[in-house]
């Protein structure tokens, strides 16, 4: 692993970013890692919506910082064909994801058929 990549069990403490000019995708330094996401990052355990490459449904099972911005690691459900033929032998088969990159997964609620007296 680089020097700009670490892996997380638990959050570590981060940063809200503060943008300088967002024209151009430039934020303020900061020795925390910044996150991306609106509201707080999710739990371990947490099913997440993953929306980055419409890879669709994942479990948050950890968090990494790269070049000093906070992502998931995220054990998609049922992942698209192409990413697993791209990601089969050597990978650890997690997602690395930023906050901007996922939604709340919505609860399954069926819809219970009634019929009219």
């Amino acid at each position: 692993m680089s020097e700009t990549y670490k892996r997380f069990e638990t959050v570590p403490v981060w940063a809200v970013p503060v943008w300088i000019n967002e024209k151009e995708g430039k934020v303020q330094k900061s020795d925390l890692p910044l996150w991306s996401g609106n509201g707080l990052p999710p739990d371990v355990g947490t099913r997440i919506k993953i929306t980055m490459n419409a890879i669709g449904f994942g479990t948050v099972k950890g968090y990494f910082v790269e070049h000093g911005w906070l992502g998931l690691l995220v054990e998609p459900e049922a992942p698209p064909k192409w990413w697993r033929e791209q990601n089969k032998g050597e990978c650890d088969r997690l997602c690395h994801i930023f906050g901007i990159e996922f939604k709340p997964a919505r609860a399954y609620r069926p819809r219970v058929a009634t019929t009219s007296s």
